[in-house]
């Protein structure tokens, strides 16, 4: 098990900012996670690949839904 990673900055400091979306230049849009996102994110949990870059536990969709909540 890996060591938790102190807070930088406080929880909820940034909460009432709008979160930003980018384009991209390949026609993409980097935007925040929305409810339908859920499946998608789940998924995204149990890729090794990702796993391995990420600290987040496996989710199912509903935990996922959950944290896009948050």
């Amino acid at each position: 098990m890996t060591a938790p990673i102190p807070p930088v900055v406080p929880p909820g400091h940034m909460s009432s900012a709008p979160q930003p979306e980018l384009p991209l230049p390949c026609g993409a849009l980097l935007r925040p996670w929305t409810p339908p996102d859920a499946p998608a994110l789940a998924e995204a949990t149990h890729d090794p690949d990702i796993a391995h870059w990420n600290r987040n536990p496996r989710l199912d969709p509903a935990a996922a839904g959950e944290r896009i909540a948050r």
